[in-house]
C-alpha cells in the first residue's frame, strides 16, 4: 500500500497533536451546548430526562479534560495506522467501497479514524467510501457508537443522524452468522484491545473460548489480501492471539510494541494500543 497520506511527517504527528480540531466535532459538537452564564455553567441537549442538563465549572472543565485525553488516544491510533498499514501489502480496492468490520467495537471511537484513514482523497475528511460494520454486546456502547459517528446533528430530536456508511450492532461476535447485514467478506478486520487471556469479566477459561471465536470469525471473512489489525494492552495476550493466527491462510507482517503509544505508567495509557499485530490473508 502506498502511503496513505502523502508527505505526512511521523515525527511532526506523534501522538496526534497536529490533528485539526474538526476532526474531533464529533466528540462535543458545537450545536449540542450553549454558555449560559458568567459562571462557565452550560448545559447540554439530549440528557436523560430529556431536558437540559446543566453542568458546573468543575464538571464542565472535566468534559473538556476527558475531550482532550481522547484526542490524544485517538491521534496515537491515527499514527499507529499511517505507519504499520503502510508495511503491509494491503491495497484499496479499485471500483468499490473498503468494507471494514470491527469486532467488539465498543463505542468505535475509532469509527471515523478509520473511514478517514481507508477512504478518504483528503486528510481527516469523512468518506463515503468506506463502509464500516460494528459489533459489540454492550447495546449502550452500540448507541454511543451510532451517535459520536452520525453524520448531521438534529437539534430538534438531540441526536445525531446516522450515517449511511456505518452500521453499528448490539450482538454477539461469536456469531456473525445471526447478523445478515454483515457482508460475508470484508477488506479489514479490526479487533482492539482483545482480551484473550482473561480478566475480572470472565470464568476460568471463558475469555480464551470467546476471543478465539471472534478472532476466528474475523479472519474468516477476510478477503484475499485483506488485513486483520488486532491489538492489546500487554504482550502476552498477543501470544495466544498468534498461535491462533497460525491455523490459517496467511501471515503476520506486523507484531511490536507500539512506539507511540504512552508508557504504561501514565494512567490513561490503557486508552493506547500497547501492541500491535496485523494479519495478511493469503
Amino acid at each position: 500500500m502506498t502511503e496513505k497520506v502523502p508527505g505526512l511527517d511521523l515525527e511532526q504527528y506523534s501522538g496526534g497533536r497536529h490533528l485539526p480540531d474538526k476532526f474531533y466535532d464529533y466528540f462535543y459538537p458545537e450545536e449540542d451546548f450553549e454558555v449560559i452564564d458568567d459562571a462557565r455553567q452550560a448545559r447540554i441537549w439530549g440528557s436523560d430526562n430529556g431536558g437540559l442538563t446543566v453542568y458546573t465549572e468543575a464538571e464542565w472543565l472535566e468534559l473538556f479534560r476527558q475531550q482532550d485525553l481522547e484526542k490524544l488516544a485517538s491521534g496515537i491510533f491515527w499514527d499507529t495506522l499511517v505507519k504499520e498499514v503502510n508495511r503491509t501489502n494491503f491495497k484499496l480496492p479499485e471500483k468499490r467501497p473498503v468494507d471494514i468490520l470491527d469486532l467488539a467495537c465498543g463505542r468505535c471511537k475509532e469509527g471515523r479514524l478509520l473511514n478517514s484513514f481507508f477512504g478518504s482523497e483528503e486528510p481527516f475528511e469523512f468518506s463515503d467510501q468506506v463502509n464500516l460494520f460494528g459489533i459489540d454486546t454492550d447495546s449502550e456502547s452500540i448507541e454511543s457508537a451510532q451517535y459520536a459517528n452520525g453524520e448531521e446533528f438534529d437539534v430538534e430530536t438531540a441526536k445525531r443522524v446516522p450515517s449511511k456508511n456505518m452500521v453499528f450492532i448490539a450482538g454477539d461476535a461469536t456469531r456473525l452468522e445471526d447478523y445478515p447485514e454483515i457482508p460475508e467478506q470484508v477488506d479489514v478486520v479490526v479487533i482492539r484491545h482483545q482480551q484473550f487471556v482473561g480478566g475480572p469479566d470472565y470464568l476460568p477459561g471463558q475469555a480464551e473460548e470467546i476471543w478465539s471465536q471472534i478472532i476466528s470469525n474475523g479472519i474468516k471473512r477476510l478477503r484475499p489480501g485483506g488485513i486483520a489489525i488486532i491489538t492489546c494492552y500487554f504482550q502476552i495476550e498477543s501470544e495466544p492471539v498468534k498461535k491462533l493466527l497460525e491455523g490459517f491462510s496467511g501471515k503476520i507482517v506486523v507484531d511490536e510494541k507500539n512506539e507511540f503509544a504512552r508508557d504504561r505508567d501514565d494512567e490513561q495509557s490503557i486508552l493506547d494500543d500497547q501492541y500491535i499485530l496485523i494479519f495478511e490473508k493469503e
